[in-house]
């Protein structure tokens, strides 16, 4: 497969924030979740990391990870509105406290990077490979700086060009092929590189030129059954080598 165009995800492709997000989503659910039991006098279920993060929260823009995931537990609440302060027991008002818990860990834990990716990822830029970062994260280029690899990358398509392109989140490809048209490549041309089923679901749907699925220790058979072309452990797995993708 003639490859020029590699698209990549974050969170667990680039950056280890995967699990900064899922320690922060627990925070949330397991808080809502308690008092949400209380007031109903029913038993307290909390929210899991290894089942409950990769199905309904994963890869996708946070309010839609809010309302599957309460939807999967049979819950619903207003949707309120992006005015709401994040005590506000609504969509937005959790969108927002999960925007402040995820910023207080950042900001106490730091930003660690996969190395033997990016290292790959700067001989595969020398090569000729176009670089962009795909991601539902409204903080991807906050990240990215804090990282220090903003500079890799040709295009950033994140959170927020999302919003302000009025782009459907992924399963949908459309933030893929957005990106695409910003680096003038077409998607079966392109590669993407996800850790979340949503993501491979996405770049199937907008029928990229190769899937490839960035494992984890919840997610593999989800990226099997989202049909991901290979599943490695890293990107340094891969060599990039004639515009074809091989596994080493």
């Amino acid at each position: 497969m003639h490859i020029t165009t590699l698209l990549c995800d974050l969170d667990g492709v680039l950056t280890r924030t995967a699990k900064l997000h899922a320690k922060t989503w627990k925070i949330l659910f397991d808080e809502f979740l308690k008092k949400h039991a209380e007031q109903n006098n029913e038993e307290f279920q909390e929210f899991n990391t290894a089942t409950d993060y990769p199905k309904y929260v994963d890869g996708i823009p946070r309010l839609d990870g809010i309302r599957s995931f309460l939807k999967s537990r049979n819950i619903f609440i207003p949707e309120g509105s992006s005015n709401d302060p994040n005590t506000s027991i609504t969509v937005n008002g959790l969108g927002k406290q999960k925007n402040l818990l995820f910023n207080k860990l950042l900001k106490k834990e730091g930003v660690e990077t996969f190395s033997s990716s990016i290292e790959v990822l700067k001989k595969w830029k020398k090569s000729g490979l176009k670089l962009a970062v795909v991601s539902s994260s409204k903080n991807c280029k906050q990240i990215l700086e804090a990282s220090g690899i903003a500079n890799l990358f040709d295009v950033i398509v994140d959170g927020i060009t999302r919003e302000e392109k009025n782009l459907r989140g992924k399963p949908y490809p459309d933030t893929f092929l957005y990106a695409c048209k910003l680096l003038n490549a077409r998607p079966e041309e392109t590669a993407v590189a996800e850790d979340a089923a949503s993501g491979i679901e996405a770049a199937v749907k907008g029928n990229f030129g190769l899937t490839i699925g960035i494992k984890n220790e919840n997610n593999f058979n989800l990226l099997k059954q989202a049909k991901a072309d290979t599943i490695v452990n890293n990107l340094s797995e891969l060599v990039y080598k004639g515009n074809i993708f091989q596994s080493q």
